[in-house]
């Protein structure tokens, strides 16, 4: 490879509608995360007569009004509650912008809504800036996160898809656990910048990227369990599956370095076309995080020159403000990096050398409709690739994203 590269083509699109700064102060009021509201805590102010309740307009008491509200917004419950699988937590906004796969309803303060019904059923926990507490003051973003109770989401899904086992499936198949609200949301926001770009074919969060999913036979090879996954991944029209960690402290980065560098050592990237970015974020306290000393010890890691590109080639670093402005939109150095021996790079060069395909979208979003073609071409010899299924059984793609360029992603 060439040891300078450039950018390669811009995207055709530069922002979208709803856009933000994640890392924008008047959002998290020196924190880095919101005031969680929690179903329990809405079921015990029920239960103790407090009227409290009556403080959250937006909440829908009545339970079976709740199912009810569930049951007709199937579409909508299954893809926000297969996008927070997917990316853990997110503003509405961000899936308004394209994290879900079918049109959510904005957020009404005043009115019961069907984020207020997700919580009455137990799925959902709501988050608001700790500035609205604090500071008494309005900030129109809102956040959602899975309720960590999985039995109860499971139920939800099942509420909502009735029979549709494809579709509960691959939901439940995610792994939703709550993190910090503003590491998520950068993630998020990275990944509506990878699906509004039309160089990057989907995106996906960190739910759907375990070592093991991204390459069973390298975590064979490497003969260890991992739970290790990235916090998004981005799979290019060139093949590259880009895989980002945003990154804002030091914990733990030796320990993940070391098994990124042994996972790539056993993944070539003929076969997966794996890239792992470190994508540093400015802490809360706006302190400085020296993480070039961790970086530099990583070329004597051992698996470091493997490989052709080599893994020293594959990971590297870039600064948030290099990939967006201040507002948040991306620049024409969205995914540029430099690797661990000081090149730089991007996951848009065309010169990564023998890559695999990636599979088109569609065959994410129709994976259950094709499995029934096949299953009756086999059994019958008839072919109903042009046949109308039921949208039940489609199998759809909760928790990817993609196809999003030249759209402005409000749904």
């Amino acid at each position: 490879m060439a040891e300078e590269v450039t950018n390669p083509s811009s995207p055709s699109t530069a922002s979208w509608t709803g856009c933000f700064d994640p890392l924008d102060d008047y959002l998290w009021f020196g924190q880095s995360d919101c005031d969680w509201i929690k179903p329990i805590q809405m079921q015990d102010l029920m239960a103790s007569g407090i009227h409290e309740v009556d403080r959250y307009p937006w909440f829908v008491t009545d339970l079976k009004k709740a199912r009810t509200m569930v049951q007709e917004n199937r579409e909508a419950v299954l893809s926000i509650i297969g996008a927070l699988m997917s990316w853990r937590n997110a503003t509405i906004s961000q899936l308004r912008a394209g994290l879900v796969r079918h049109p959510v309803p904005e957020f009404t303060r005043s009115s019961p809504n069907l984020y207020g019904a997700l919580s009455r059923v137990g799925a959902l926990n709501i988050g608001f800036s700790k500035r609205e507490y604090m500071a008494k003051v309005y900030v129109p973003q809102i956040w959602l996160g899975l309720n960590g109770i999985r039995g109860q989401v499971s139920k939800v899904t099942r509420l909502a898809a009735g029979f549709g086992y494809p579709t509960d499936a691959i939901i439940r198949a995610g792994v939703g656990i709550h993190q910090y609200a503003r590491h998520n949301t950068c993630a998020s926001h990275v990944g509506l910048a990878f699906a509004h770009d039309d160089r990057v074919k989907y995106a996906a969060g960190d739910g759907w990227a375990l070592f093991r999913r991204l390459d069973a036979q390298a975590t064979g090879e490497m003969g260890i369990h991992l739970n290790n996954a990235p916090d998004l991944l981005g799979f290019t029209n060139q093949g590259v599956a880009a895989a980002i960690e945003v990154q804002s402290a030091l914990t733990d980065v030796p320990k993940k370095m070391r098994a990124w560098v042994d996972f790539l050592s056993h993944s070539p990237m003929s076969r997966r076309g794996i890239l792992c970015i470190w994508l540093l974020i400015p802490k809360v306290s706006k302190g400085k995080l020296n993480f070039t000393r961790i970086f530099e010890e990583s070329t004597n890691l051992p698996g470091i020159t493997v490989g052709e590109p080599p893994v020293s080639n594959r990971i590297g670093w870039a600064n948030w403000y290099d990939w967006f402005d201040q507002q948040g939109n991306p620049t024409d150095r969205l995914g540029t990096f430099t690797d661990l021996m000081g090149h730089e790079r991007s996951m848009f060069d065309t010169d990564w050398g023998l890559l695999p395909q990636t599979a088109d979208y569609s065959e994410l979003t129709d994976w259950g409709w094709n499995l029934m073609n096949q299953s009756i071409l086999d059994v019958f010899g008839w072919d109903t690739s042009t046949w109308v299924k039921p949208a039940l059984y489609r199998g759809d793609s909760y928790g990817f994203i993609g196809g999003l360029a030249g759209e402005g992603g409000v749904r």
